[in-house]
């Protein structure tokens, strides 16, 4: 869609990653003018995820988010909320996660040559 000079919009996504594919971040960074930017990311209770935050720039190293995730549990899910308002252009915001809870952390420990042997690709 085309967004022409005093235009705005409102973009609101979300999206399920499966247990065979996550990682261990997610990293959104800032090409746009944004009013409004906040990320969720629920993970199952029992995999004990400890979830923390980093942000850079072009000119600055990554450094520890200035506002703190809220962490909430719900049920069988734990849920890490984080926003911010007016982030500055060519901002990165990255958060990383650790699974403490049994057998999460296994998978995460592959090389990407044998994650790529588990899903079929050969190299």
């Amino acid at each position: 869609f085309p967004l022409y000079t005093g235009q705005s919009i409102w973009i609101e996504y979300e999206y399920d990653v499966s247990a065979d594919k996550w990682g261990k971040w997610f990293q959104r960074n800032i090409r746009h003018a944004t009013e409004h930017l906040s990320v969720e990311l629920e993970f199952p209770l029992e995999s004990d995820p400890a979830v923390w935050g980093l942000e850079s720039s072009l000119s600055a190293d990554a450094v520890p988010l200035s506002t703190a995730l809220v962490r909430t549990v719900e049920d069988d899910r734990v849920r890490f909320a984080w926003s911010t308002n007016r982030p500055a252009h060519h901002t990165r915001y990255r958060f990383e996660w650790r699974f403490r809870g049994g057998g999460y952390d296994d998978e995460l420990h592959l090389s990407p040559a044998e994650r790529m042997e588990q899903i079929g690709i050969v190299q």
